[in-house]
C-alpha cells in the first residue's frame, strides 16, 4: 500500500501515540531509580536511611521485588515511609506482602497520606500491620532514634490537606534536637512550618506551651507529588494540591532543606512519563555548625 504524505503523517502520529501510551502505562511506571544523597558531609559520624513514598500499592510485582532486594542490599539504620501506601482497606494484604520483602530487622517509620484519609483506610489496622513488620505509625508524634552515641529527632505529622496535621501536639513532649527530621507527606508543609514558626507561638489544648520557633526541622521528607507523574519536555501539567509548587529533589528555604521524592506508584491516570520512580537513599552525617545539602 502507497502512503500519501497526509496518510504518512498520520500514521506517524498514531504510532508515535501508541508507543507513548505503552510506554507510560507498562514501562516506566515498574522501573524504579534508587537515588543517592549525602546531608552535611561535615563528620565521620553518619547514619543511613532509605525513603519510599506514594506506593499507592493494589498487588505486588517486579518494582516491589526490586525494592525489597536492593534496601536489602543497602547498608541501612532505618526505613520511612512517608505517606500514601494505599488508597482502600481492600489493598491490605498487599501491602502485607510488600512489608514482607523489606528487611525485617531494620526499624521503620511510616506517616499518612492523603490518600489514606479519603479511602476510608483503617488507621488502627494499619499501625497494627505496620507494627508486625518493626514499623512505627507517627501520627503528629515525635520519637527519638538512638544511634551509637548520637540521636535524631523524628517528627511525623499527619498530612496537610485531609488529615490534622499539628506540629504542636507532635511536639508537646519533645525538647528541640540539634538533628530534627520531619516527615510530611506534602511538600506544602514546608511553608506552613515556615509560617508558624516565624509568626507566633501557639498554645495547645491541654495549655502547655510549645515555642514552635525553638524547634528547627533541618530535614524535612516529602513525596506526594509523584515527581509530577507525567513531564513532558520539562512541563508538567498537574501537580496535586498540597504540592506548593515543591515537584521533585531537594529545596532549601532559609534553614530548612526539603527533599521531595517522586515516589513509587501512580494516582488517578496509572501512568508516568518523564518521571521514573524513586526509592532515594539517605547517608546523614550528624550535625556541624553549617550544614550543606548535595547529590552523589
Amino acid at each position: 500500500m502507497i502512503l500519501n504524505r497526509r496518510k504518512f503523517i498520520t500514521a506517524t502520529g498514531i504510532s508515535i501515540a501508541g508507543g507513548l501510551a505503552g510506554y507510560s502505562t507498562l514501562v516506566e511506571p515498574d522501573m524504579v531509580e534508587f537515588t543517592y544523597h549525602t546531608i552535611n558531609d561535615t563528620s565521620d559520624d553518619k547514619i543511613s536511611f532509605a525513603q519510599i513514598t506514594d506506593l499507592h500499592i493494589k498487588r505486588t510485582s517486579r518494582i516491589h521485588e526490586s525494592i525489597g532486594l536492593q534496601l536489602s542490599k543497602e547498608k541501612l539504620d532505618f526505613i520511612v515511609i512517608t505517606g500514601d501506601s494505599i488508597d482502600s482497606n481492600d489493598h491490605f494484604q498487599a501491602l502485607d506482602d510488600f512489608m514482607s520483602m523489606l528487611p525485617t530487622s531494620l526499624p521503620k517509620y511510616a506517616i499518612l497520606g492523603n490518600w489514606e484519609h479519603w479511602g476510608n483506610v483503617s488507621v488502627p489496622a494499619l499501625g497494627e500491620l505496620y507494627s508486625k513488620w518493626n514499623c512505627d505509625l507517627l501520627v503528629n508524634r515525635s520519637i527519638t532514634i538512638v544511634h551509637k552515641d548520637q540521636s535524631i529527632l523524628l517528627t511525623g505529622l499527619d498530612d496537610l490537606i485531609s488529615g490534622i496535621p499539628s506540629p504542636l501536639f507532635a511536639l508537646k513532649d519533645a525538647r528541640p534536637h540539634k538533628d530534627h527530621f520531619l516527615l510530611a507527606h506534602c511538600p506544602q508543609h514546608l511553608d506552613r512550618i515556615f509560617y508558624l514558626r516565624n509568626n507566633r507561638p501557639m498554645q495547645l489544648e491541654i495549655h502547655k506551651e510549645v515555642e514552635l520557633s525553638n524547634f528547627s526541622f533541618a530535614n524535612i521528607f516529602s513525596g506526594h507529588t509523584h515527581g509530577g507523574q507525567i513531564n513532558i519536555l520539562g512541563i508538567t501539567p498537574f501537580v496535586p494540591e498540597g504540592s506548593g509548587g515543591y515537584i521533585k529533589g531537594w529545596y532549601k528555604k532559609e534553614q530548612h532543606s526539603l527533599y521531595v521524592s517522586r515516589g513509587v506508584g501512580t494516582s488517578i491516570l496509572p501512568m508516568r512519563i518523564g518521571s521514573i520512580p524513586e526509592v532515594a537513599i539517605f547517608d546523614y552525617f550528624f550535625t556541624a555548625e553549617h550544614a550543606k545539602t548535595t547529590e552523589k
